[in-house]
């Protein structure tokens, strides 16, 4: 696991003076690794389509959003993930390039695919944890 993906976010969350929770939100983050394609992970992409079916919000970053490819999820939907043509090389199957689209961020309903900063802004604006005042002056600083 890709531990620097996720780091954007952590201090967002553990800040109790601006965080606000929606403990009715239901959200599965899948940071980037080397390992997606494992049998390992079946349970865990298993709840992922359970997620985006129930309306929760997915969140992938970098490599997790291949093993998003191998769940045929990114066939209905418009997606980012590393550079088209690397994505291309290391996803099995990959036949979505027409959903591909080269920003560092895309959101298409309840699925998030991005890089890790824009990530974290975009959760935590999505889900209203923090003042939008706080969270751009954090972002653009």
């Amino acid at each position: 696991m890709s531990d620097w993906q996720y780091a954007h976010l952590l201090p967002l969350l553990n800040n109790d003076s601006f965080y606000k929770v929606d403990h009715d939100k239901i959200e599965l983050k899948m940071v980037g690794a080397d390992t997606w394609h494992d049998k390992k992970h079946k349970d865990i992409l298993s709840l992922t389509e359970k997620v985006l079916l129930e309306n929760g919000a997915v969140v992938s970053i970098c490599a997790s959003v291949g093993a998003l490819n191998s769940l045929g999820i990114l066939e209905t939907r418009k997606h980012i993930s590393n550079e088209l043509y690397f994505f291309k090389l290391v996803s099995v199957q990959y036949v979505s390039e027409s959903n591909y689209l080269d920003q560092h961020l895309v959101v298409d309903g309840n699925l998030i695919t991005a890089s890790a900063l824009f990530v974290a802004y975009t959760l935590v604006a999505k889900f209203n944890m923090i003042d939008l005042d706080i969270l751009d002056a954090w972002y653009h600083y």
